[in-house]
């Protein structure tokens, strides 16, 4: 199953390939940043989960889901959640995200939970 994801920072970065890599094979992990070159450089086929860890601005990350939700409209889309604003969960996923989590402070079996809840159709609030 192949898998994008998209984080704002360097540590960010090297966390998510260690927290996702047993689960996706292949696995693309962008910073944010470099999005527009990863873009126009993926390989075929399409990722089936778009994961956005993208913290410091949540008015990007929500703008990021309903861009991601255009170039990839098969894939689920699972963002990382923050606190503000309040209403961020219900933002989310009206610019298009299955689901919100908090991934960062997530062990793996509750990434494994949350993964096959959102493949799975579900909307997620974790």
């Amino acid at each position: 199953m192949k898998a994008l994801i998209i984080t704002d920072t360097p540590a960010a970065h090297a966390d998510c390939a260690h927290r996702f890599a047993a689960h996706f094979d292949p696995l693309t992990c962008v910073e944010l940043r470099h999005l527009h070159k990863a873009l126009r450089t993926l390989v075929p086929p399409a990722p089936e989960i778009v994961v956005l860890d993208i913290v410091r601005n949540a008015t990007k990350c929500l703008a990021e889901v309903a861009r991601l939700r255009a170039v990839f409209p098969q894939a689920k889309i699972l963002v990382q959640k923050q606190a503000e604003p309040a209403n961020f969960e219900y933002l989310a996923e009206q610019m298009g995200a299955h689901g919100v989590a908090d991934i960062r402070n997530t062990d793996v079996a509750g990434v494994n939970v949350m993964l096959a809840a959102v493949l799975g159709g579900n909307i997620t609030r974790r």
